[in-house]
Formats: structure tokens, C-alpha cells, sequence
């Protein structure tokens, strides 16, 4: 008798997809915006629909923050800071 099987609630989903957390990486796009964020000295406040493509997966990476007082613009963090030193080391 074949039945179908019911998965248990509590088990963990496998991510078939890449994802940041399971090491997708930015693209050309995102990293061209990490370099944007980083030679700005002020907040980098975001003017180009790239920009605003790129932030969310800048931000799930944690390599940039958001603005507390203005949602357009960001900051870069530390390890935005070494993912960019790191590429510029192994061009």
C-alpha cells in the first residue's frame, strides 16, 4: 500500500538555491556598489535603480548597513570592507 508521506513540521528545509548564507556571491552589480559605498566618505545615499537592486543582498550579507535616520542611504562595514580588500588582492 503506497501512501504519501507527510513531512514531519519540525524538520529543516535544504535551500536548493543560492543564497547568501549558503555562499552565493554578489555579482558584478553588487560588488560595483560596495565600491561605490566604500569611496564615499558620508553616507552613500542611493540615486541609481541599481543601487537600490543591490542594497538587499549588500545588507543579508552584512557587508553594508542601512542609515538610521535616512532609509536611502548606507554605510559599509567591516567586512564589506575585507570582502573588497580581498578581491582587489587576488586581481
Amino acid at each position: 500500500m503506497n501512501r504519501r508521506r507527510i513531512p514531519y513540521a519540525g524538520k529543516p528545509t535544504t535551500v536548493s538555491y543560492p543564497t547568501i548564507a549558503n555562499g552565493a556571491s554578489l555579482g558584478p552589480r553588487g560588488i560595483a556598489f560596495l565600491r561605490r559605498v566604500a569611496l564615499s566618505p558620508q553616507p552613500y545615499r542611493m540615486t541609481l535603480n541599481a543601487d537600490r537592486m543591490s542594497v538587499d543582498r549588500a545588507v543579508a550579507s552584512g557587508f553594508v548597513r542601512r542609515d538610521v535616520r535616512d532609509n536611502q542611504a548606507v554605510w559599509i562595514v567591516g567586512k564589506g570592507r575585507e570582502f573588497l580588500d580581498r578581491l582587489m588582492r587576488c586581481e
